[in-house]
């Protein structure tokens, strides 16, 4: 099972004093990067690419595979609606809503 990102607090400062605190999730920032870059794209074949990339991460980051290992994994196929939902499962994972 993969583990849900951390939350991250970030306070917001004025004249020194805080006036409040900006929450978000994060894991590292090479999985923040790719989580951005999804959340911004308006292709749906890089949104693609990036998701099948997320999901190679998180694998990664958990578990001991060969690069093999996630190409037999991490398959997707057009015509296949259990391709979409691995990659809205990575997607949900890695932002706390799986």
């Amino acid at each position: 099972m993969l583990p849900l990102p951390y939350v991250e607090l970030r306070p917001v400062f004025k004249d020194g004093k805080p006036v409040f605190v900006t929450r978000s999730l994060s894991y590292n920032p090479e999985i923040d990067g790719v989580i951005d870059a999804i959340a911004k794209t308006e292709s749906d074949g890089s949104r693609i690419v990036l998701s099948i990339a997320l999901g190679g991460l998180l694998l990664q980051r958990n578990y001991d595979v060969t690069d093999d290992e996630l190409g037999d994994l991490i398959k997707w196929r057009g015509d296949d609606p259990a391709s979409y939902i691995l990659l809205q499962r990575f997607v949900g994972i890695a932002t706390g809503g799986a």
